[in-house]
């Protein structure tokens, strides 16, 4: 008798138990007891099985690159490969601004600066150019220049008028918007050359610190008062000089690492006690082979992590146990961008559709992820291949490729754009 196919490994993982019931968290809140309320239901497992589609917010005449919520988490600005960046009132649906970016080309990143008053916004684009974005004003200025294409900035809450830029051509910029240049903190090389720089990111309680991370397989921690050496360099024992990394970033309180590796899993670094080649958890069942994918934690203390997939799913974990806890269709191509909201348990993520998606805790029941199996096989056999198919691609090639044949698909689909929006 043929023996049965093993499960995937992240189908194995055992799921937790809950825990948020909202009985008792109600009946404590009403006498007092319970000042922790929101905290612990945005941190908690109901709120991420029951995520379900709310609205589309529809603007963008191309792939929306870049989202992020404002500090209070009124606006939503989102930023395409159309070059507008458009503000949105998200909890009405309605859409406030469209301003022209004054970029060349793909918009990759919109970032509010974190001011009392915000009214400031980076940009950055698939040229290298990086632009400061008046919103009252309506008016876009060039602050800064990478050689090539720059797909993430970073900023810190304790020196909003700083931002940090990692490039393709290796370069960290430091870029304070009082002075008229930036400041070239360091071109990051390995042994043989320099390393193509895919993301940026501040440490949340360290505004000197940060991480990049590449076309290698290290995520490489900086203090930006002394960048000539980095602090730490991180990367899976088994995936040392191999793989390269589309996003890095810090938990809520910068004692984690999350990095998200092309054609591999997703893992988790502890910054508290580094170790190269040690990892503290694994993260499998989506796939990272076409597009600059992002990774981000969800919750309050970072309890969770999501991930977008090419698959077209936003794919979600369990911190402790990666145990995929929810796994949702969330782009017809592929899903890129996943911004959670500062204060309240809403999720909006973007991808190679038009659109922006926000997601709410709605759902009665929790998930039966029914085709999640078959999902999760398939991209572990697509994730074998893909780096081998995709390794002769340089970046620069991959995105004119990609621009080709998404043209193709919109020409396809302009028949189809009638449909009306998804709602629940």
């Amino acid at each position: 008798m043929e023996s049965k196919e093993k499960l995937p490994e992240c189908l194995e993982k055992e799921k937790p138990k809950p825990n948020w019931f909202v009985v008792p968290e109600l009946l404590s809140r009403e006498v007092g007891n319970n000042p922790l309320f929101r905290r612990r239901y945005y941190g908690s497992l109901h709120v991420v099985e029951r995520f379900e589609l709310m609205y589309k917010l529809k603007e963008h005449n191309g792939c929306v690159n870049a989202l992020n919520f404002n500090q209070k988490g009124n606006l939503l600005a989102s930023g395409s490969d159309d070059l507008d960046v458009v503000i949105w009132d998200w909890a009405i649906r309605k859409k406030l601004h469209v301003y022209d970016s004054g970029h060349k080309s793909n918009v990759f990143q919109t970032k509010w600066l974190p001011f009392d008053v915000e009214y400031l916004m980076a940009t950055c684009a698939h040229n290298g150019e990086i632009r400061l974005l008046d919103v009252r004003q309506g008016i876009s200025r060039q602050i800064a220049m990478h050689s090539e294409q720059i797909h993430r900035l970073a900023i810190h809450m304790d020196t909003p008028h700083i931002i940090i830029s990692a490039g393709e051509d290796a370069k960290v910029l430091s870029i304070d918007i009082r002075e008229r240049k930036p400041t070239k903190l360091l071109v990051v090389q390995d042994e043989t050359s320099k390393v193509r720089l895919y993301s940026v990111h501040s440490n949340p309680l360290n505004s000197n610190e940060f991480c990049v991370a590449g076309q290698s397989h290290l995520v490489r921690v900086y203090d930006r008062r002394k960048p000539s050496a980095a602090l730490h360099t991180f990367a899976p024992e088994h995936l040392m000089g191999d793989k390269h990394i589309t996003c890095a970033v810090y938990n809520y309180n910068g004692t984690e690492i999350l990095a998200s590796y092309k054609d591999e899993s997703i893992y988790l670094f502890d910054t508290v006690s580094p170790q190269l080649g040690d990892y503290a958890h694994r993260y499998q069942g989506h796939r990272n082979n076409l597009t600059v994918k992002g990774v981000n934690f969800f919750g309050p203390k970072s309890e969770y992590i999501i991930s977008g997939s090419d698959c077209g799913n936003i794919f979600v974990w369990d911190k402790n146990t990666e145990a995929i806890v929810n796994w949702m269709e969330g782009d017809e191509k592929a899903v890129n961008c996943l911004e959670p909201h500062p204060r309240f348990p809403i999720l909006a993520t973007s991808g190679l559709d038009y659109d922006v998606k926000i997601w709410v805790p709605s759902c009665q029941r929790p998930p039966d992820m029914e085709d999640l199996e078959s999902c999760v096989k398939f991209n572990a056999k697509y994730n074998v291949i893909g780096s081998s198919v995709f390794s002769a691609f340089s970046s620069q090639m991959f995105w004119l490729f990609l621009a080709s044949t998404l043209q193709v698909n919109k020409s396809e689909d302009d028949d189809d754009n009638d449909d009306e929006d998804d709602q629940c």
